[in-house]
């Protein structure tokens, strides 16, 4: 990942990439990211936890694209992304763990961020990045798709839930039939 990573910012010159995790403050982990991505020093940066959940959310504004680490693709991060309006470009796989973030992306109408293998994910990176006109398109579709899944979903979510509910009321009800 972090090779295919340091192949993108070599096709972007002036690129950047952002890491915060909780051991990104460990010299020894740092320098074995800078020797995968084998970029300059400079254009690397490692970011410490933040104290809250507001500065956490704050910093995916930072960059202008997500790329989405795999075989285990993001979760939780990757949603944090996309509902600050932050594009997520993934490698959809084939196990659950290798298809989260193309579930959510798929499920937002953002179907078109996903690659289906290293060559395409790359070349979805750097053409997006290297198109400053197509990027905010893009960051303006991702705004608007995760807005309008909210709004939506949680209507979606209440009616599957009370069908579900009824679901298991009827069988319950079907089993206990004559008791």
């Amino acid at each position: 990942v972090l090779r295919l990573w340091g192949r993108i910012m070599k096709r972007v010159p002036g690129s950047h990439m952002v890491f915060s995790f909780r051991h990104s403050q460990s010299e020894y982990v740092q320098a074995r990211i800078r020797g995968y991505l084998g970029v300059s020093q400079e254009r690397i940066h490692f970011l410490p936890q933040t104290a809250t959940e507001e500065e956490h959310r704050a910093r995916y504004l930072i960059g202008d694209l997500a790329l989405d680490p795999f075989p285990y693709s993001g979760t939780t991060t990757s949603w944090e992304a996309l509902s600050q309006g932050v594009p997520v470009i993934t490698l959809r796989g084939v196990r659950h763990v290798e298809r989260t973030t193309w579930s959510l992306l798929a499920k937002l109408g953002l179907g078109y961020l996903a690659a289906e293998d290293e060559a395409s994910y790359e070349k979805k990176v750097v053409t997006m990045a290297r198109d400053a006109d197509h990027l905010a398109e893009v960051k303006r579709d991702v705004k608007r798709s995760v807005r309008d899944a909210i709004a939506k979903g949680n209507r979606d979510y209440v009616r599957e839930l009370e069908t579900c509910l009824l679901d298991i009321w009827k069988r319950y009800l079907k089993m206990h039939k004559g008791c």
